[in-house]
């Protein structure tokens, strides 16, 4: 495998956007080899020249938040940064992929801690987002907040069968990010930001639950995060 904060090749250009760091690759290994922080190797699965692009932003060194595109079916194993939990959300009409052997389902979120190889199987013009966060910073906001302790084991589980509505605000706060080109280069942005993706990505934990750990404030939440999500972007906007 390859580490994934090395220098990137020639064809790889970079570029920071308003504290989004750009890269983009024609082939596959470079591709892989641009996340930053990630153990990851990738075999392109079909004849033709690759193109891979990828924006990725750190928030601290607590949050990575990431998009990126392949235009070939790829294998990839990957690993993720050690002490933290991946999220990942398939976007687009095409079909989602799959972690190790399960087929993902369109409201599905993959999952999985740092420190441990896993395998993704995606097709071809496949885009997905990405979300990594600290394993305690959010096992101490989801304290906080819901009033109970989530063992990290009950996210070692590949996909999160969360609710519709809560997979979509996490996308949604994520899109915006990426396509409308926020300006996240202040503190009180970042902590902005910061804080939305964390009650969201609570929400979609607590919604993914089984019934016996049943989420305290799930009903305040799902009132609270739709309105979070939609403000922060103005938020944003209005500190630039």
């Amino acid at each position: 495998m390859l580490w994934a904060d090395k220098p990137v090749c020639d064809n790889a250009p970079q570029r920071s956007m308003d504290g989004v760091r750009v890269s983009i690759a024609t082939d596959a290994d470079d591709h892989a080899a641009n996340l930053t922080g990630w153990k990851q190797a990738y075999d392109q699965l079909a004849p033709g020249r690759f193109q891979g692009t990828l924006r990725e932003l750190w928030l601290g060194t607590q949050l990575q938040i990431f998009e990126e595109t392949t235009s070939h079916a790829v294998r990839q194993s990957c690993e993720v940064w050690k002490g933290a939990f991946w999220f990942g959300i398939p976007v687009g009409d095409g079909p989602p992929g799959r972690i190790g052997l399960r087929a993902l389902e369109r409201r599905d979120i993959a999952v999985r801690p740092g420190g441990i190889g896993f395998e993704l199987m995606t097709p071809s013009s496949f885009r997905i987002l990405g979300l990594v966060v600290e394993k305690k910073l959010l096992l101490n906001y989801i304290a906080e907040t819901e009033q109970t302790t989530l063992a990290p084991s009950t996210l070692d589980c590949e996909i999160l069968h969360t609710r519709n509505t809560e997979r979509n605000r996490l996308e949604d706060i994520l899109l915006s990010l990426f396509q409308q080109g926020l300006r996240v280069d202040r503190k009180q942005a970042r902590d902005t930001l910061q804080d939305a993706l964390l009650g969201v990505i609570t929400s979609n934990c607590m919604a993914g639950m089984p019934p016996e750990i049943p989420s305290l404030t799930y009903t305040g939440r799902h009132q609270a995060v739709p309105a979070a999500a939609s403000v922060f972007t103005d938020s944003l906007k209005s500190m630039t």
